[in-house]
């Protein structure tokens, strides 16, 4: 009785406990459930983000190609003639190790829009007249693009330039921001416009900088290929699904905390109406008597109690054991479906690179220029094909220059062929357009072959000048 009227008087100050710890645990709970809803909203737009990079050869993010496709639309132009300076570039697969840094170096550039200079008017005039809701650069494209000098260990050797009529253009624009690649801090305070692996730069005057609010394996953009953002993409939806099984555990003890809270609250107010004389103890007395003999029994040594608890909790760790692996499994099935997407995009690049494939003449000239053995990874067969496009973008560049020496030399050859005869070639031009008129008047002077006749000429002259003194 006394223990009773103990307990009910203190009922008053126990809901007050109660409702204090309510209180206490209600705010962070709906920060859990706020948290846990963002989250999924932003795994969702992350999934739909690595959706459409499936489908795409660009690393540029969603927001930038949509500002792009609507100037694209206004100009009644492809994609293709209003590409991003980033879409053009690309790190060389061996100088991976300074992918992060160099993403830095050209900055904020990569997503300038290369826009062809008879259009810039009209696309100034349409990003000027909308709220684009982001940045927005324009960067005019020049027909007579000046052909552009890089640095002694510039960065941009370490590129590959995508074939584009802009190609020049490009490389011009980096060569303004070029910088220096040196292995230490130490070699970069004595440099300016230098770089490091890691990304920190020097400018001019003892000034340098390092960009770290974003990690060097993030934001990157350049590439000819989608490959990198559907790999930042999987990752970061990784990390969200890990941010949002955290925050549901959270959720779920602070949820499962309350509503203990509120079955004390339930069982007090039920409490308050009961009476003490009301109160029937024998039948509880009962079952408790009940209750200890049953503990008594299953205790002694002769129960299964401690056999089945023993059972029980080998089958709990085994459990366990088979969960975690389950969890492994699934997410290396997860890393093999992205690995596999990857692989599937890198296919197609490659099947449209193939087309209708070579003949048999071309691939025997092919092996005398480029030897490949038997068995070759594709990363290896990648790295060649970069090689040889270079070498023969390289030899292109050669021929084009040699060809304009020799044109260069025919030019002046047929000023000095047009005053040495100035007859029959008055009347033509100098331009390479008039060599024909020039190897005309060649194959008439070697048919009459007048410098053989100028020659016995004058020999004959000679011989009559000396007959005549004798």
């Amino acid at each position: 009785m006394e223990s009773f009227g103990a307990n009910r008087a203190a009922i008053p100050e126990k809901d007050k406990e109660i409702e204090a710890e309510k209180f206490q645990r209600n705010e962070p709970l709906d920060e859990a459930i706020t948290d846990a809803t963002n989250i999924k909203r932003r795994i969702s737009d992350l999934e739909k983000s690595l959706e459409v990079a499936r489908k795409r050869l660009s690393n540029i993010p969603d927001r930038q190609h949509a500002i792009r496709s609507l100037l694209c639309e206004e100009l009644e132009l492809e994609e293709e003639d209003l590409p991003f300076l980033a879409e053009l570039v690309e790190v060389k697969s061996e100088e991976g190790a300074w992918r992060g840094a160099i993403e830095r170096a050209v900055g904020t550039m990569r997503l300038n829009i290369l826009v062809p200079e008879e259009y810039m008017d009209r696309s100034l005039r349409y990003i000027n007249d909308r709220n684009n809701g982001q940045d927005v650069r324009l960067r005019e494209v020049k027909k007579d693009a000046k052909p552009a000098r890089f640095r002694e260990d510039s960065f941009l050797f370490k590129l590959n330039f995508k074939k584009h009529a802009y190609r020049e253009t490009v490389k011009f624009i980096l060569a303004a921001y070029d910088r220096r690649c040196v292995d230490t801090p130490e070699a970069l305070k004595h440099i300016n416009h230098g770089l490091t692996r890691e990304g920190l730069m020097s400018g001019g005057r003892g000034y340098f900088e390092k960009l770290d609010s974003t990690r060097l394996d993030q934001n990157w953009m350049t590439g000819f290929t989608s490959n990198d953002r559907i790999h930042e993409l999987s990752r970061d939806i990784e990390a969200e699904k890990e941010r949002l099984a955290v925050a549901s555990t959270t959720r779920t003890k602070l949820s499962n905390f309350m509503r203990e809270l509120e079955q004390q609250s339930l069982m007090l107010s039920a409490f308050k109406t009961i009476e003490y004389h009301n109160i029937d103890l024998s039948i509880e007395n009962k079952q408790i008597a009940d209750y200890l003999a049953l503990i008594e029994e299953m205790s002694s040594e002769s129960s299964d109690l401690n056999d089945a608890k023993s059972r029980w909790d080998f089958s709990r760790k085994n459990f366990k054991r088979q969960l975690e692996k389950h969890e492994e499994l699934v997410r290396t099935q997860d890393r093999c479906e992205n690995i596999l997407s990857i692989l599937e995009v890198e296919r197609e690049r490659v099947i449209n690179v193939i087309g209708e494939g070579i003949s048999d003449d071309q691939r025997e000239l092919m092996l005398e220029v480029v030897p490949i053995g038997e068995i070759v990874d594709s990363e290896t067969l990648k790295v060649m094909e970069n090689n040889t496009r270079e070498k023969l973008r390289d030899d292109h560049s050669n021929l084009i220059k040699r060809i304009g020496d020799i044109e260069k030399k025919l030019v002046s050859l047929m000023n000095r062929a047009k005053q040495v005869d100035n007859g029959p070639l008055s009347e033509a031009g100098v331009d390479i357009p008039d060599i024909p008129s020039y190897l005309d008047r060649l194959q008439v002077l070697e048919e009459e072959d007048l410098p053989a006749k100028e020659v016995r000429f004058l020999e004959y002259l000679r011989e009559t000048t000396d007959q005549s003194v004798t």
